[in-house]
């Protein structure tokens, strides 16, 4: 009687760390958009401000009192929108944030698809130097994993981390055995402590 090949667990430890750093990416890539949306508007705020002040000062120039009141609430309204964003982007370093997450989603990109690249390629003959390549893979996966880490992901970004892979590469999770369908995670409802995903 026949068996199968036993397969390098190696190989099946490539696939499933390249799900994981893909999913990180994206879990980065997000957190990229977010903070661009926050640092744009931040900055709309703060050119939009001295302009409406300079329209106040023309109204009174053009003696012009009717634009004068609506231009001052405008202003009043960005000014109470931008003092506490301002101090917020102090306090949350939405710069430097913002820099280590594009950096992150780079890096766990360029990691999947290299750990993906030499597992591909060992599932048909290990290559000559596969024993150096996955020794490399695992520092530079070991090396993220910590640098990833000091980033404080939160619960959900860990769910979405898994969610991104399983939808991402068509496979089930683990622990609730199902393939999401959607990103969104159920705010209320019983989830998977894994992907979280909905649990009936």
């Amino acid at each position: 009687m026949s068996t199968l090949p036993q397969v390098d667990p190696r190989i099946i430890s490539l696939h499933k760390k390249g799900n994981d750093a893909f999913g990180t990416a994206k879990v980065f890539e997000r957190r990229v958009a977010s903070f661009r949306r926050k640092i744009q508007l931040l900055t709309f705020a703060g050119l939009a401000i001295p302009s409406i002040v300079g329209g106040i000062f023309l109204a009174n120039v053009l003696n012009k009192p009717e634009y004068q009141k609506g231009l001052l609430d405008l202003a009043g309204i960005l000014a109470a929108i931008q003092i506490p964003f301002a101090i917020w982007s102090l306090v949350a370093n939405w710069p430097d944030r913002l820099e280590n997450a594009l950096s992150a989603a780079s890096k766990n990109h360029r990691l999947s698809d290299d750990m993906k690249e030499l597992a591909m390629s060992a599932a048909v003959a290990l290559p000559a130097d596969f024993d150096v390549r996955y020794a490399e893979l695992k520092t530079r996966d070991d090396n993220q994993i910590e640098a990833d880490t000091r980033e404080s992901l939160s619960a959900r970004e860990t769910f979405l981390v898994h969610r991104f892979a399983l939808m991402q590469f068509g496979l089930i999770c683990d622990t609730c055995k199902t393939r999401p369908l959607s990103i969104k995670i159920p705010y209320f409802k019983k989830h998977c402590e894994t992907c979280g995903g909905p649990l009936p």
